[in-house]
């Protein structure tokens, strides 16, 4: 079986998901962790998303000076972040880095970045462990990886709460084929395991999404008028274990040893 192409859905996606709550809900975690770890106060000179899609993070770096690589198997998502960039560059300067669109694989990518980006990727793949080890050779030595993953221990929950217990005890909780529901989903001790045998260090894990998902949509709606202070809410225990742990996907901040 392929891994997932998005090519279906790109408009979709970006209406509904990085144009709504959940979207914004992910940027703000992802970048208040970045900033924590010094990558906006000193941007890096070049970056890579692996699997970036929109390319959201190349466009939120690429204004700072940094010239980033996005790639992804899916044309019309690379289309929808071109678009949105074309609109940004109204305002831009000779100061702003650049961003190159490759429609290709991640193991295809050649090189090696001061910071590596892979969101919500390895969930959709094959093979997670192989497509994380291709991830992790393009990080620079001393750089910085930001991987985000889904979370199995949100996924059960979710179950739960819409009474698929038999799903739950059987563990038939991944998604096959086109589903929306991805393959694959993580525990962090999975994770932290898998990074460490790669030589990454771990330096901060999130949770990305802890209450929001499992709201009712009338609650859900009703917060999120008061953006702000919900956005305050997520952030604040985005950090604390017990919170993290639920999250509906969690962030990874890691650095690769020295060799």
């Amino acid at each position: 079986m392929a891994d997932r192409n998005f090519d279906d859905l790109a408009t979709k996606f970006a209406r509904k998901i990085y144009g709504g709550s959940k979207g914004a809900i992910r940027m703000a975690v992802l970048e208040r962790d970045l900033r924590d770890a010094g990558l906006f106060e000193n941007p890096p000179a070049r970056m890579l998303e692996a699997g970036g899609g929109f390319g959201l993070f190349g466009q939120r770096f690429a204004p700072l000076g940094t010239d980033t690589t996005v790639v992804d198997i899916s044309q019309a998502m690379l289309a929808e972040g071109q678009a949105m960039w074309r609109e940004k560059q109204t305002v831009a300067t000779d100061k702003w880095g650049t961003i190159t669109w490759q429609h290709q694989a991640i193991q295809d990518t050649q090189g090696a970045y001061p910071l590596v980006c892979c969101h919500a990727v390895l969930e959709w793949v094959e093979e997670p462990e192989v497509v994380l080890s291709q991830v992790v050779e393009r990080v620079d030595e001393s750089g910085t990886l930001s991987l985000m993953v889904f979370n199995e221990v949100a996924l059960v929950w979710k179950n739960v709460l819409f009474g698929r217990i038999e799903k739950v005890l059987s563990e038939r909780l991944h998604g096959f084929g086109n589903s929306l529901t991805p393959k694959h989903a993580f525990t962090i001790a999975q994770i932290e395991a898998w990074l460490t045998e790669r030589g990454m260090v771990v330096e901060r894990i999130s949770g990305v999404r802890i209450f929001h998902d499992f709201l009712n949509p009338t609650v859900r709606e009703r917060l999120w008028q008061s953006a702000d202070t919900y956005l305050h809410l997520e952030l604040q225990y985005s950090t604390q274990p017990v919170y993290r742990d639920m999250a509906r996907y969690l962030h990874f901040v890691c650095r690769k040893s020295k060799a």
